[in-house]
């Protein structure tokens, strides 16, 4: 509700020639993003999110998985299934894309149903880790894309700035 009174405000009281700004990328990743990471990992008790690390790490491992399958399949020669030419890096792209899972509601129905504390975190710190992990991961990629050959030491060079 408050959401549609200042934008009918916005909307109604602006001129013609005035400009509504714009939501970029930028804007999303260096205005809006750090508050909502701020909070979330404000809220996480540490030594449940430490103890669940390995587990919370699943992401990455999706990461890792799906892309280089993808390309094995695309290998393989079927004479009834045509695959586009797709690059490597494109199916790691898309290997970040599907990975991130989103489990709000599953936080949402955990809450109302008080259950574990240690279950809450793992799956909250898993949804945390999840959204950083897939952003770095997809911005290290999607840089990599214009490029013509693109190196191991690249690929080495974007896990290590992962961290």
């Amino acid at each position: 509700m408050l959401g549609l009174t200042i934008g009918s405000i916005i909307h109604y009281s602006l001129k013609a020639s005035e400009q509504v700004p714009q939501f970029t990328v930028d804007l999303f990743f260096f205005v809006l993003l750090p508050p909502i990471i701020l909070e979330s990992a404000y809220s996480l008790h540490d030594i449940a999110f430490l103890t669940n690390l390995g587990s919370i790490l699943g992401t990455f491992i999706n990461i890792a998985l799906i892309g280089p399958s993808l390309f094995l399949i695309k290998l393989i020669p079927f004479k009834w299934l045509a695959f586009p030419s797709i690059s490597f890096l494109e199916l790691m792209v898309f290997g970040t894309a599907i990975s991130a899972v989103d489990p709000v509601s599953v936080l949402a129905i955990f809450q109302d149903l008080s259950v574990n504390k240690s279950l809450y975190f793992l799956v909250f710190g898993e949804s945390l880790l999840n959204d950083a992990v897939v952003i770095v991961v997809h911005r290290i990629l999607c840089s990599m894309l214009g490029q013509t050959s693109v190196a191991a030491m690249e690929f080495l060079k974007g896990f290590l700035s992962l961290f």
